[in-house]
């Protein structure tokens, strides 16, 4: 990674392992769909799997919270429904990622988190996880108000802050599409785990994991 100046990392699936809640997440969409968008709960469901949404881990799933965002939904109100709901208590402590692994990139390069997630979630979450926040240089939550909940353009303007090469900035996440592909489009590097384990077997792999690749998955780990 002596390639690499920031790593941007995603929390969600990424930090915390999502296979116990990932189901709950999803039916939290459909409920909010129901209650507040008067959608029958057939359609929700219907509306949520054609936009690559679903109640189960997949590397190509897209996110929620931009789906309501680009149908004009209250992103405030989806916000506050959420984290009412959250089930952050579910999370397997044992299956998260920890400081000493966040440390160990720490060290290389600069790192930061990027979320859809509320501050609400996220303090939850990190607590809930012992991550300390200031183990990240900075925590960017881009859920606070009704915008273009964009990320690619979120991480452009990252880069930018940080004033750093795109070439040399790296996305780690667990959905392609989310995570990756904005970054890969900017002209950066990305990653795709299917859990905080390929976080390790990454560090396992420095300082020639990319191989010069632009992009790898960590799959069977």
């Amino acid at each position: 990674m002596n390639d690499i100046d920031l790593i941007i990392f995603d929390m969600d699936g990424t930090i915390y392992d999502m296979t116990d809640l990932v189901e709950t997440g999803f039916y939290l969409g459909v409920d909010y769909l129901v209650e507040y968008q008067k959608y029958k709960k057939e359609d929700a469901i219907k509306l949520l799997n054609d936009n690559h949404i679903f109640p189960y881990i997949s590397k190509n799933a897209k996110s929620t919270t931009q789906l309501f965002c680009s149908l004009g939904f209250d992103i405030l109100e989806w916000n506050d429904y959420r984290s009412k709901r959250f089930p952050y208590t579910l999370i397997n402590k044992d299956n998260a990622t920890n400081n000493e692994v966040l440390s160990s990139f720490k060290k290389i390069c600069k790192i930061v988190l990027l979320t859809n997630n509320t501050k609400e979630n996220i303090d939850n979450v990190l607590n809930h996880i012992n991550i300390n926040h200031n183990t990240f240089d900075k925590i960017y939550i881009n859920s606070n108000e009704k915008k273009d909940l964009n990320k690619k353009s979120l991480m452009l303007n990252i880069i930018k802050e940080n004033n750093v090469e795109t070439s040399r900035v790296l996305s780690i996440g667990d959905r392609y599409n989310v995570d990756g592909l904005p970054m890969l489009e900017l002209g950066g590097k990305a990653i795709i785990v299917k859990n905080p384990k390929g976080l390790e077997k990454a560090l396992k792999d420095y300082p020639n994991f990319m191989n010069n690749e632009e992009y790898k998955y960590y799959e069977n780990i």
